[in-house]
């Protein structure tokens, strides 16, 4: 069968990509949105306990 020319294909496209790459140059990301910080109580002990897990298995 063969590869029938897939791996100059490939090839090529890679090249190709790298050099559209290469002339736009990186990109700088936009700027996040700014959020506020929300200071968050002292857990209760009942929120820190595990919960049960059950497991089945054949």
């Amino acid at each position: 069968m063969g590869n029938r020319g897939r791996s100059w294909t490939g090839l090529f496209s890679f090249w190709a990509l790298a050099i559209l790459m290469a002339a736009l140059g990186p990109s700088t990301p936009a700027p996040s949105p700014v959020v506020d910080v929300v200071v968050a109580d002292v857990a209760t002990a009942q929120a820190v306990t595990p919960a049960p897990v059950f497991v089945a298995s054949r």
